[in-house]
């Protein structure tokens, strides 16, 4: 026979009707969006109650006819309340990174779309698009050859055009995912301007980048976006200390993350997955090539060709701001 049982949530409410094991047969609808509910499962009593958040009312919502009906009801009360709950933390994290992921990223796709669409008219030869972006890491050394196939002359083969973001959009969306103190930390406060990047712990040019950094903390505010996309799960883990940890303490814990010296591995958190996962869509969005970037006030990418050293940063800042005057 089919249950005439009934437990749904609509928008911010909950229907319950208990039709076919209920004593009662009492319809009640309770109120999710205020301050929240708790259900109790009296098993003496074999029924079910509802209390208020900041309330001392209890309100009975059904007895049952056994304890193992009234468990039966308790539970599926409980599943839809987890499913409200989690919905609920989604849609507020959604509404929170909208500004910061999905406004920018249908902003560069287009402008990427309309860049590569230029590109590939006037170089047919390039790499054909729908290719899936391939995170691979910037090097500042050129890497060693073995001695069997080196050669005094290297012969490169000519690479194809790039759509590239653009660096008004780009600097707005990195200064609104920093406004949003989630996606990003501040390791210093200089006056010479801002640089953003974006480092995984486990990329070992990024960890030779760091070293870099720390010159340039006192004349410039550093902001790291952490990513996975060297690392992927054991980034997260490495990270995980950094984004579930307070605010205050993150430039703190992304020293340790970067040099691997937590005392102690933290699990996840729901947070670091919200996190992780947006700043590497964004980073995919914006066709980075690999880890680390290094972006400046004017909204440009430092020269994957170029050492990143503290001198050279400097350098190529200065001739950035002086280009836009």
């Amino acid at each position: 026979m089919k249950s005439n049982d009934n437990v749904r949530v609509v928008e911010h409410s909950m229907l319950v009707h208990f039709g076919s094991t209920g004593e009662s047969q009492t319809i009640s609808t309770i109120d999710l969006a205020a301050q929240g509910v708790s259900f109790c499962l009296l098993k003496n009593e074999k029924a079910i109650t509802v209390q208020r958040h900041g309330s001392d009312v209890v309100q009975t919502i059904e007895f049952f006819g056994s304890e193992q009906l009234a468990s039966a009801g308790f539970a599926h009360l409980q599943h839809q309340l987890n499913r409200y709950a989690k919905k609920r933390r989604l849609t507020a994290w959604y509404k929170g990174a909208i500004k910061w992921v999905l406004s920018p990223l249908l902003a560069f796709i287009l402008v990427v779309s309309l860049n590569a669409a230029v590109t590939a008219a006037v170089a047919p030869d390039a790499v054909p698009a729908g290719l899936p972006p391939v995170a691979v890491q910037h090097s500042d050394l050129p890497p060693a050859l073995p001695p069997a196939i080196q050669s005094p002359v290297a012969q490169v083969a000519p690479r194809s055009a790039k759509p590239r973001p653009d660096s008004k959009l780009l600097i707005n969306a990195l200064r609104d995912g920093v406004a949003t103190n989630k996606y990003s930390t501040q390791l210093s406060n200089g006056p010479k301007g801002e640089l953003y990047v974006f480092s995984d712990p486990l990329c070992p040019y990024c960890q030779r980048l760091e070293t870099q950094l720390e010159k340039l903390t006192a004349d410039y505010t550093i902001h790291v976006f952490p990513v996975s996309v060297i690392g992927g799960d054991d980034s997260q883990k490495q990270l995980g200390p950094m984004l579930c940890g307070e605010a205050n303490a993150r430039a703190g814990l992304w020293k340790q993350a970067i040099s691997n010296t937590h005392e102690k591995q933290s699990p996840s958190c729901e947070q670091a997955s919200e996190v992780l996962a947006a700043n590497n869509e964004f980073f995919r969005a914006m066709l980075f090539e690999g880890t680390p970037v290094i972006i400046n006030a004017q909204g440009r990418e430092f020269p994957s060709n170029q050492r990143a050293t503290a001198e050279n940063i400097t350098q190529w800042v200065a001739t950035s701001a002086g280009a836009n005057r």
